[in-house]
């Protein structure tokens, strides 16, 4: 059980980090020094999912 909570936390963390390069703004979690700003146009969600390729 143990290793298949480790796995669902790192598919989660893969998910969230991709999720946030996709962004070119800073939201939540991600603090971008490239754009440090919110851009109020991008209200909305990304989805993603995957295993081997996100």
């Amino acid at each position: 059980m143990r290793s298949r909570e480790a796995a669902a936390m790192v598919a989660t963390a893969r998910w969230m980090y991709n999720s946030g390069l996709q962004r070119q703004e800073t939201r939540g979690m991600h603090k971008r020094e490239d754009y440090p700003q919110q851009d109020p146009n991008q209200q909305y969600r990304l989805l993603s999912g995957g295993l081997d390729k996100i």
